[in-house]
């Protein structure tokens, strides 16, 4: 069985080779693409290690890896799991054993893993595809796992990619606070409000990103004595705690990434956002259920610098009120930015400016 005709490494059934032992199929070479693929039909292919398909990729510590497996066959429900480590050879794991808890009986460590993050590759099929990140916290070798998950009958077929950068730099850091705040229904996804969470505290803060990227914004709940259980969105152009759905754009209860002291409760976080130059984005940190409410860090990550507008007559969020403000709001009133709308009634006018003039003596608190 061919193993390597093209940059495209074509794969056949895991554990076909090496029938008790782990067997390295491919080395994860950054960006380019490997095909494999499960025996048809597979049931419980998550509790079943010989049909496992295992890869290595090498990462300098610090690094930034990214895993993504795209299914190829509407069928195929694939999960993924990331370890520290070098198993090949090794006795795979007994049958029955969880893809997460692999590290039970193979000498490596547990790093992070990918479910449902993307929508299906294809378009349709059970469930989602695994789209994950983590850095590496020391230089080496890092297994990844790729298993069948809950498929449906059919043809199982995948492909892998590896993808390795620098670690996100933080480029926004803010302390808040939501006890006794403003309360509303906060969402329980893109689409739809909690039944639970109907009266639950909020704070809200503008940013603005200086170019186009992907960034990550994440909220850490523990750092001030106590632990609650917090509760992350993102809202495009503007935020209306009477119609939150209204620009949602990304959601998260508890993070489970790396980026981040901990995982679960107490730590919230929405990973490779995409936020543009010029439009405001508005973070909003909630709690899971009504009495959830405390003080909070968050952090924006990214590849360029990001600025937090707490006052609205600090323009250029520079944390002074001095002239540049004045020419930044003049700047996005010629542009036609949505954010120079300072009365808030869709359209931008000589009462604008005016709004500006009031809010800039008014000053900062």
């Amino acid at each position: 069985m061919g193993r390597l005709t093209t940059a495209l490494v074509v794969l056949g059934m895991a554990g076909a080779a090496s029938a008790q032992t782990v067997e390295i199929l491919a080395d994860l070479t950054p960006g380019d693409p490997v095909m494999g693929d499960f025996p048809a039909d597979l049931v419980l292919g998550e509790e079943t290690p010989t049909t496992w398909d295992f890869y290595e990729v090498t990462a300098a510590a610090g690094d930034l890896i990214r895993i993504e497996v795209d299914r190829l066959t509407d069928s195929l429900d694939p999960v993924s799991a990331a370890f520290f480590g070098e198993v090949g050879g090794q006795t795979l794991p007994p049958d029955g054993t969880f893809i997460l808890d692999a590290a039970d009986f193979l000498p490596f460590t547990f790093i992070e893993s990918g479910d449902d993050d993307d929508p299906p590759a294809t378009g349709a099929g059970p469930f989602g595809d695994p789209n994950y990140t983590f850095v590496a916290t020391e230089a080496g070798t890092y297994t990844i796992i790729v298993a069948s998950f809950a498929s449906d009958p059919g043809t199982l077929e995948y492909e892998v990619r590896a993808t390795i950068g620098n670690a996100p730099t933080v480029r926004l850091e803010y302390l808040g606070d939501t006890t006794g705040g403003e309360r509303f229904n906060r969402p329980s996804g893109l689409t739809t409000l909690s039944s639970f969470a109907t009266d639950v505290a909020y704070e809200a803060a503008e940013i603005e990103v200086a170019e186009d990227g992907f960034f990550t914004v994440l909220s850490d709940q523990t750092n001030f004595g106590l632990l609650w259980d917090g509760y992350l969105l993102v809202y495009v152009d503007s935020f209306d705690p009477f119609s939150p759905l209204t620009n949602l754009i990304a959601v998260n209860d508890d993070y489970f990434g790396s980026l981040l002291p901990g995982t679960g409760v107490g730590y919230s976080g929405i990973e490779d956002v995409e936020l543009l130059s010029g439009v405001p984005y508005i973070i909003v940190q909630t709690g899971f259920d009504n009495p959830d409410e405390g003080p909070y860090q968050i952090q924006v990550l990214g590849d360029s610098d990001v600025s937090i507008f707490t006052c609205y007559a600090d323009f250029d969020g520079d944390g002074q009120l001095t002239i540049f403000d004045f020419l930044g709001y003049q700047n996005a009133f010629d542009a036609g930015e949505d954010r120079a709308d300072c009365d808030e009634d869709g359209s931008l006018t000589i009462f604008d400016f005016l709004c500006f003039q009031n809010a800039f003596d008014a000053g900062c608190e």
